[in-house]
Formats: C-alpha cells, structure tokens, sequence
C-alpha cells in the first residue's frame, strides 16, 4: 500500500488528545504531510479552539473530588478548565455564528472561527 504513488492517509481522532499536549504533534503531522485527512470528534475541536484563543488546559487528579474541582471549574476526566474562560468562549463563539449566513461545511466554519478569534 505505501508503495504506491497516490495514496490518502486518514486519521482519526478522538478521546482528550488536544488536552493532553498532542496539539503540536498532530499539526505538525499534517504540516508534514504524513496524514492527508483528520476525522475528528468535536470536542477535540473545541479544545483546540481553546488553545488557540490563549488558555490552557490544566491535569487534575483521577479521583472525584479534589480541591481543583471545588473551585468552580469544569471537569473532564482529569483535565480541568476554569469555567469562567469557557463561558467567555461559548459567548465569543456565539457571536462568531450569529455574523454568519447560510449553510457551511464544518471546514468552513472552522476557517471562520479562525479569522475573527
């Protein structure tokens, strides 16, 4: 198979990859044309787009309740992120979609959100 001249590699990603650093390693899979395509679940896009305005992700602790918890922040499994920058997200989002007009593939819209965020 990767002997032949024209070829397409897919990748699919899911779980918490962006929250656990792999970021950097997947752009640059893609800059360096080892993978052609990225299938995606949303929440990985959203956790890019996370990165992307400037916040970070934090590493909490594998059991339920730890002090990081108690202070009024979202929980995913064991990363964290303060739910105040989050909401400031969702509004910012928010107001990125209401600015646009008709129907768009989701390649599309993410080169929207890029423009103005």
């Amino acid at each position: 198979m990767l002997n032949e001249e024209r070829i397409t590699i897919l990748m699919g990603l899911s779980g918490a990859m962006v929250p656990a650093g792999m970021r950097k390693i997947i752009s640059w899979l893609i800059r360096n044309r080892y993978i052609d395509v990225l299938v995606s679940t949303g929440a990985n896009h959203f956790h890019d787009i996370h990165e992307a305005m400037g916040f970070r992700h934090y590493l909490g602790s594998e059991l339920p309740m730890t002090t990081t918890s108690s202070k009024r922040e979202l929980t995913g499994f064991t990363m964290f992120l303060p739910a105040r920058r989050s909401l400031t997200e969702s509004i910012t989002l928010a107001d990125i979609t209401s600015e646009l007009d008709g129907i768009m593939s989701s390649r599309q819209f993410i080169e929207e959100i890029a423009k103005r965020a």
